[in-house]
């Protein structure tokens, strides 16, 4: 008898509620907004935390594999190689999936708790072991930049991931890649986040705001502190509305030119 060995490509939800598009779906007076954007399929259950009936990458075996030794080592500014050791532990020949996952917050914008960015299949007799080694290109830790319009790769830690499903994670190891840096042009529309991240740009508008506030940034209360914090994802338009005074119309324009001349 032949050892299965196939792996869900789906995720198969206990309720139909728990779907990403459930609230979107299929829409009112002829249109379909898509609001889950990245949170797709097992993107949308594993970063909500959801339970699944089976998970993304779900499968059985009529015997069982071991993960060990799982190195990464960055082989350039976004791109990265793995090496992993699998070990057939039962008593029957079959045939295991290595399911490579990558994890990060770096960049701009959401990303999802983890992506599969590779996956190899490996036949294995009982007590046997075999190394596998895997490329990760840059896609593999790309987002997509609005802005620049391309695939850009954000500096920063990546945590490869190897798992028996999206929710089975059995080993994982960081790298830190150099990515590439994207300083964007700023303007009104902007969000408050960026315009204090700005690395041009941030130092002197946080000064501009506690000015205006009233207080220099070294007598401001903790209560404003946290204000702030939760005004990053405003834009700067829409924050302006709430300060007791208005930003300088001109220090703002020269603020602004600062950030597109170094961008």
């Amino acid at each position: 008898m032949a050892t299965p060995s196939g792996h869900l490509a789906e995720t198969i939800p206990l309720r139909l509620q728990d779907t990403p598009a459930y609230l979107n779906f299929p829409g009112e007076q002829g249109h379909v907004r898509y609001g889950e954007g990245v949170m797709v399929g097992y993107r949308h259950y594993v970063t909500a935390e959801r339970d699944v009936r089976y998970p993304f990458g779900h499968g059985l075996s009529y015997t069982t594999f071991a993960t060990t030794d799982l190195t990464v080592t960055a082989t350039g500014p976004d791109t990265a190689q793995l090496t992993v050791t699998v070990t057939n532990t039962g008593s029957r020949t079959g045939k295991h999936v290595v399911q490579v996952y990558v994890a990060t917050t770096a960049g701009p914008v959401r990303r999802p708790a983890r992506e599969l960015r590779a996956f190899e299949k490996v036949e294995l007799s009982p007590g046997e072991t075999r190394t596998i080694t895997l490329d990760l290109d840059r896609r593999a830790f790309a987002y997509w930049d609005i802005g620049e319009g391309c695939w850009v790769v954000a500096p920063g830690d990546y945590t490869v991931q190897i798992g028996h499903s999206v929710t089975e994670i059995v080993a994982e190891q960081s790298v830190t890649l150099a990515g590439e840096s994207v300083v964007a042009e700023l303007s009104l529309q902007s969000t408050v986040g960026d315009w204090f991240d700005h690395p041009a740009v941030g130092a002197q508008f946080t000064e501009l705001l506690h000015s205006v506030m009233g207080a220099p940034a070294s007598e401001q209360s903790d209560h404003v502190e946290d204000g702030m914090k939760m005004a990053r994802g405003m834009t700067l338009h829409q924050f302006a509305g709430f300060l007791p005074a208005a930003l300088p119309a001109d220090r703002l324009d020269e603020l602004i030119k600062l950030s597109r001349a170094t961008s």
